[in-house]
C-alpha cells in the first residue's frame, strides 16, 4: 500500500510542476506560503504530507489520519502537517459509545454554541465543560471495558490541567492530540487556518482569484 501511496505523491508533484510551469504567479504564491510557514516553524522538509481537521476531541478516525501522515512523512523523508480548521463554526459533537438494552449504541455529546461561534471564539464555561465531560463519563460507565474508563479519566484530568495553566479549551484539545501523536513516534506540525488566513500569501491568493474570475 505504501508503494502505491508513494506513487500518488510522485504524481501529485508532477502535476504541480506542470501547473507551475504555465502559471508563474501561482508558483510565486506557493513560494510565499512556504516562506510564511518557514518563518513560523523553521525549515520544512519536503514532501509535505498534509491533513487537517477541526480542533475536536481525538477519536479513532483522527488517530488513523495522523498515523497515516506520520508514517508517510517518515517513509518519504518529508514532514507531516495538520492544519487546524479553527475558522469553522464550532459544531462540537463527539460520538460516544455506550451499552444499553443489551447492545452497543452510540450517542452524540455536544457543547452548546447558541451564538454559532467559530472554534477561534468558542470558550466554554467551566460548568459547560464539566457537564460535557460528565455526560461522556456517564455513557462510558456502561461499557464492560474498564481500561476505556481509566483512559478517559486521564484525558479529563489532562484537559483540566492544561486549562488551569491558561490554555483555551480547543487549544488544549489540539495539544493533547499532538502529545498522543508524539507517543506514537509521529511529530506532526500544527498550524491554524485562522493564522494562515491573515497572512500575505493568503491575501495574494484571493487577489489572484478575483483578478482571474
Amino acid at each position: 500500500m505504501m508503494e502505491h501511496l508513494s506513487q500518488v505523491i510522485r504524481n501529485n508533484q508532477e502535476w504541480l510542476q506542470n501547473l507551475y510551469s504555465g502559471h508563474h504567479e501561482i508558483r510565486q504564491i506557493m513560494e510565499e506560503f512556504t516562506a510564511h510557514l518557514q518563518g513560523v516553524h523553521g525549515d520544512i522538509a519536503s514532501p509535505r504530507i498534509v491533513t487537517g481537521h477541526q480542533p475536536v476531541i481525538y477519536y479513532p478516525g483522527l488517530l488513523f489520519k495522523d498515523y497515516f501522515v506520520g508514517e508517510m512523512a517518515q517513509d518519504e523523508g518529508g514532514s507531516a502537517w495538520n492544519f487546524i480548521v479553527d475558522t469553522d463554526v464550532a459544531d462540537l459533537e463527539v460520538p460516544i459509545p455506550h451499552y444499553a438494552q443489551g447492545k452497543f449504541q452510540k450517542s452524540l455529546i455536544s457543547i452548546p454554541n447558541s451564538e454559532n461561534l467559530a472554534f477561534t471564539s468558542l470558550q466554554p464555561s467551566r460548568p459547560e465543560t464539566d457537564q460535557f465531560l460528565q455526560t461522556i463519563q456517564q455513557h462510558l460507565a456502561d461499557l464492560p471495558h474498564p481500561q476505556i474508563k481509566t483512559a478517559f479519566g486521564k484525558f479529563k484530568q489532562n484537559l483540566y490541567d492544561l486549562q488551569q495553566e491558561g490554555h483555551r479549551f480547543t487549544d488544549a484539545l489540539s495539544y493533547l492530540r499532538n502529545r498522543k501523536d508524539a507517543e506514537m513516534g509521529h511529530y506532526i506540525t500544527d498550524h491554524k487556518i485562522s493564522e494562515l488566513a491573515g497572512s500575505y500569501p493568503y491575501v495574494h491568493y484571493i487577489w489572484y482569484i478575483i483578478k482571474n474570475i
